[in-house]
């Protein structure tokens, strides 16, 4: 098994462009929003998160465009996430139905120094022993860039969204 582990937000609500490319746009004029959140406060390595994007519509081509920067920390572990968003509005009898198209890069970062193992031996002035051949003391650094798509309704008294993303993202 292999998976991709997404910053937390507990108000979905209030970030719709981040989760779904298709929203871009859809409300209806320049939308600027920022997100942090911090959990366990005290504790080291303690989960941070903060986000900004933007997302504005282009009528005339029946458009929306969104950004977003998003940094995301827990313990040893940093990522980095920049995206662009697309979304191609239909106007239909009741609402608008949006199919976006997101394109996104994301920068992962693991200090290895920072990893504790059971057996390993760890000293403030020594480099980590983490008595493990696999694990590194040093900091491992990667990219990727992948796609997200979407699908979203919207109308006067009914809204509603699916999206798939981290799409082309390699295991």
């Amino acid at each position: 098994l292999s998976g991709q582990q997404s910053a937390q937000y507990s108000l979905f609500n209030w970030n719709k462009m981040a989760w779904n490319p298709a929203f871009a746009g859809l409300d209806h004029s320049l939308s600027v929003t920022g997100h942090t959140r911090s959990q366990w406060q005290g504790i080291d390595g303690n989960p941070e998160t903060q986000q900004i994007n933007a997302h504005v519509p282009f009528y005339f081509i029946n458009s929306g465009f969104g950004l977003l920067i998003e940094n995301d920390a827990t313990g040893p572990m940093k990522n980095l996430r920049i995206g662009l968003n697309y979304s191609y509005q239909l106007n239909l009898a009741n609402g608008i139905l949006a199919l976006g198209l997101g394109l996104e890069q994301i920068q992962r970062r693991l200090d290895g120094s920072k990893l504790r193992t059971p057996d390993g031996t760890y000293a403030d002035d020594l480099p980590p022993d983490h008595a493990d051949a696999v694990l590194t003391g040093a900091m491992v650094n990667g990219s990727v860039l992948y796609f997200n798509g979407g699908v979203y309704y919207y109308s006067e008294k009914f809204e509603a969204g699916l999206s798939v993303m981290n799409m082309t993202e390699p295991l």
